[in-house]
């Protein structure tokens, strides 16, 4: 899916005060203009992605994807994405997972390394839990 979400594709973001948001600050901008708000904040950014309607979330999904991947973010960013990531795959494999399964395989090689380098990304263990063990449960969610 490389096409901006249109306006079809957002159908049904007003029921809900979430979707709305999202909407406010995603709709008609592409996964690269989105960089600039991910890197201003990131939580709130991705806490958007999992309240979008399926076609905005399977295109921003991969564009923060990216983000986490291509851009040069310092240590405490790099983990708050990473842990975004997870918390937003996670939660849509085991509650939304038709909106996960078609993008899933774009998604898991950026998990993998998450979860094999974890001192890359500033998770610690300890603080943070294994992120392999995430990892497992999501790809046992999804039937991988």
């Amino acid at each position: 899916m490389n096409d901006v979400p249109n306006m079809s594709d957002w159908s049904g973001y007003e029921s809900d005060f979430d979707s709305r948001e999202a909407f406010q600050n995603f709709f008609g901008k592409s996964n690269s203009q989105m960089a600039k708000e991910y890197r201003d904040n990131i939580s709130m950014r991705a806490t958007d992605l999992r309240f979008m309607p399926t076609i905005p979330f399977r295109y921003y999904i991969i564009g923060f994807k990216d983000f986490l991947s291509n851009e040069n973010l310092d240590d405490f960013s790099k983990g708050e994405a990473a842990s975004s990531l997870f918390r937003i795959v996670e939660f849509k494999a085991e509650y939304q997972k038709a909106d996960i399964l078609p993008v899933i395989r774009d998604i898991l090689p950026t998990l993998e390394d998450i979860a094999g380098n974890q001192e890359k990304y500033d998770l610690s263990i300890s603080i943070c839990g294994d992120y392999s063990e995430k990892l497992t449960r999501i790809k046992s969610l999804v039937g991988l």
